[in-house]
C-alpha cells in the first residue's frame, strides 16, 4: 500500500484558509470576548459619569472621563474587528436579541459560545428533521424521530429524502416549496414524499441514489 507523508502544517494552514475564514473567524472570536469581558467595567463606567453629571469636582469628573475614553477606545478597536469582518463574511451576520433568532439560529451578535439554553432551544426546534417511518402507507403509519447515525444506516430512502427536505439538502425542499407555492409544514411534506417517492426503495437506480442521499446529509 502506498504511503504518503502528511501536509506540513504550514500548508495544510493555507487550505483551511482558503476553504475557510476560519482565522479570520478565530480572530473574530477573540474580539468579540474581549468586547464582552470590557462591557462590565463599561457599564460601571457609565453609571459613574451619570452620577457625576450634575456634581463631584472637576478631577473626579476628568478621572471618569479618561476611564471612560480609555475603555471606549479599547471596545472600539474590538468592534472594528468584528465589523470588518461580518462585512466581508455576511453569512455570519447574526440577530442582536434572542427573540430575533430563526429556528436554524443558535448564535447572537456578541455570543462568543452558544448558552445552554440556546441549546435547548434549537434541540426542540430541530428534532422534528430526524424521523424515521414505522408502518409506511397503513393506518399505523408513524414518524419516529432518531438520531442521525440511525437514519444514514438503517432508515429507508424515504427516510433519507425526508431528512435531506427538512434540512434543506439539494433541490427537494425548492420543489416542494414550487409545488405548495409556499413554506410547506411537516405533515405536508410528508403527503408529499408518500406521493412523490412511494417506490423509490424498488426502483432502478435506487441504490446508488441513496448512496448519494447519505453523502448530501453526512455534509450537514
Amino acid at each position: 500500500m502506498a504511503q504518503y507523508l502528511p501536509l506540513p502544517d504550514e500548508l495544510l494552514h493555507k487550505v483551511l484558509g482558503y476553504i475557510l475564514p476560519i482565522f479570520e473567524y478565530a480572530e473574530y472570536i477573540r474580539n468579540m470576548k474581549g468586547y464582552n469581558t470590557t462591557q462590565l467595567d463599561m457599564t460601571f463606567i457609565c453609571q459613574d459619569c451619570q452620577d457625576m453629571l450634575y456634581g463631584g469636582s472637576a478631577a473626579i469628573k476628568l478621572a471618569n472621563l479618561d476611564e471612560l475614553t480609555s475603555i471606549g477606545e479599547l471596545q472600539k478597536k474590538y468592534l472594528l474587528v468584528a465589523k470588518t469582518f461580518i462585512e466581508n463574511n455576511p453569512r455570519f451576520v447574526r440577530p442582536g436579541r434572542t427573540d430575533e433568532l430563526s429556528s436554524n439560529q443558535y448564535f447572537r451578535t456578541f455570543d462568543d459560545e452558544v448558552a445552554p439554553n440556546n441549546m435547548e432551544r434549537m434541540e426542540k426546534n430541530i428534532h422534528v428533521r430526524r424521523g424515521v417511518w414505522e408502518y409506511p402507507d397503513t393506518k399505523r403509519e408513524i414518524l419516529l424521530i432518531h438520531d442521525i447515525p440511525e437514519i444514514l444506516f438503517h432508515g429507508t430512502t424515504r427516510d433519507l429524502i425526508y431528512s435531506c427536505i427538512v434540512n434543506n439538502i439539494r433541490e427537494f425542499r425548492g420543489v416542494l416549496t414550487k409545488y405548495l407555492r409556499r413554506e410547506p409544514v411537516i405533515h405536508e411534506i410528508v403527503r408529499f414524499i408518500n406521493e412523490k417517492y412511494i417506490n423509490m426503495d424498488l426502483c432502478a437506480g435506487g441504490e446508488s441514489f441513496r448512496k448519494g442521499l447519505v453523502r448530501s446529509l453526512m455534509r450537514i
